[in-house]
């Protein structure tokens, strides 16, 4: 087994491996953190590689699968959580909240395209549920929780730019270049790795 195969069959494993460590060397984090939308930039264009605009301008057309997909991602969490309400504090249970009603990440790209699935759906979707969290997150803890929160939305704009459209045109660029089937080869293995 060479080490592409290794790193596509044992994901799940070097994902544990990474959580593990970061609960048993909580220090380094702090250490990683001023490099991390670096690292995360860095995950997106490589997931963009393969990724044609025209595919996502189609992807945003479809209306309804993008909103029947984005109520699965925000709503099926949180309504799932309510039904357990009552074993819960209410600071835990609205840390769960939270969590359920966050916007997809964008490791989504990358794990879609590791797997087979649609890169640029991945990409819309992501990119819509970030861009829709200032507005659904406050309202679904609300309607959860009964509790607000306040988000920044033009902080939340400034990383959806950095993490998204920038890595995307920086990848649109590549694409018309003889480095592009380089990195898109191993680009993916790559972005394994920095998980």
């Amino acid at each position: 087994m060479n080490i592409k195969s290794f790193i596509k069959e044992y994901t799940w494993l070097i994902i544990l491996i990474a959580i593990v460590f970061g609960f048993i060397f909580p220090q380094i984090g702090p250490l990683i953190k001023p490099y991390l939308i670096y690292l995360l930039m860095t995950l997106m264009f490589f997931s963009c590689l393969s990724i044609k605009v025209k595919d996502i301008l189609v992807g945003l057309k479809n209306y309804k699968e993008n909103f029947q997909i984005l109520a699965v991602i925000h709503l099926l969490s949180p309504l799932i959580l309510l039904l357990f309400k009552g074993y819960f504090s209410e600071e835990i249970f609205l840390g769960l909240i939270l969590a359920a009603s966050t916007s997809s990440g964008m490791s989504v790209i990358f794990l879609s395209q590791l797997y087979g699935g649609d890169g640029g759906k991945a990409l819309v979707i992501t990119s819509l549920s970030n861009i829709l969290s200032p507005l659904t997150m406050p309202l679904l803890v609300f309607l959860f929780a009964r509790t607000t929160i306040e988000v920044d939305s033009v902080a939340m704009g400034l990383t959806i730019l950095k993490l998204v459209v920038i890595p995307l045109i920086l990848a649109t660029l590549i694409r018309n270049t003889k480095a592009n089937n380089a990195l898109k080869q191993n680009g993916t293995y790559i972005s394994r790795i920095k998980r």
